[in-house]
């Protein structure tokens, strides 16, 4: 018989995305990080120069300024306070041995916490750049489906995180109400209002995990189908390689 323990479902939904496919980060206004996932350190720590995720403007001030100072402008109570910033870290930075491209997203979900989502596009953005530049436009096209298709897993994992973490200020606020109800008789009722909204946030939650599963898996077949994959010109000579005489 399953269990109807919203606990279990809660760190069900905490482990999935700790799993993510990209960087999950919760901080304090000021930047200081509270929770980060294990992709969120993969993807920081060859930005931050003395090897600590203290701080995430700390992080990205050599990278990107502009997020503190957004961030430190953003005056409504709750809202996006930048998508896709992009950081391009060059061959030769701390754990990177290729030129990859970041991308930061930063929400502001009350007046203590903000989210930042990271994620990296290095492969596809250099094929899309490449294919572009020597006049490939069909491939190009193709990666920019599946460029379009990362930001829109990285969109659903940003909302299930957010509902999770409703879930788990509405569970909190239900323990206080339960206990309040033992002096006031009311405060029983509004508990049982909150866990059930707890609950459907929960629920909510879930389903768009679900929902970048599905587009992760359609990604994956879609790409496999896609004819403008087929003919990739790996094997073709560069134009240098092309303008150099064979030898007699």
């Amino acid at each position: 018989m399953p269990s109807n323990d919203p606990s279990g479902a809660y760190e069900s939904l905490i482990q999935m995305l700790y799993r993510a496919p990209i960087g999950l980060i919760q901080t304090a206004p000021n930047g200081d990080i509270e929770i980060l996932n294990p992709m969120s350190a993969q993807l920081l720590m060859p930005l931050s120069r003395d090897g600590s995720l203290d701080n995430l403007f700390i992080v990205l001030d050599g990278f990107a300024p502009e997020v503190r100072e957004l961030a430190d402008g953003f005056m409504e109570s709750t809202g996006v306070i930048c998508d896709s910033v992009r950081i391009r870290l060059d061959a030769g930075v701390v754990g990177n041995s290729a030129p990859q491209i970041l991308s930061i997203s930063m929400l502001k979900l009350d007046e203590q916490r903000l989210m930042g989502m990271v994620s990296r596009l290095r492969q596809y953005l250099h094929h899309k750049y490449t294919a572009a530049k020597q006049g490939r436009p069909a491939e190009a096209e193709a990666y920019a489906a599946q460029i379009a298709s990362i930001e829109k897993r990285a969109e659903l994992i940003r909302i299930a995180f957010l509902l999770t973490l409703v879930c788990l200020a509405g569970t909190v606020i239900t323990c206080l109400l339960l206990g309040l109800g033992l002096y006031w008789r009311i405060a029983e009722l509004i508990a049982a209002i909150v866990f059930v909204f707890s609950l459907l946030s929960l629920l909510a939650g879930t389903i768009y995990y679900i929902r970048e599963v599905s587009v992760a898996l359609s990604s994956v077949r879609d790409e496999a189908a896609d004819s403008r994959f087929m003919d990739l010109p790996d094997a073709a000579p560069s134009a240098d390689e092309r303008r150099t005489p064979s030898p007699l």
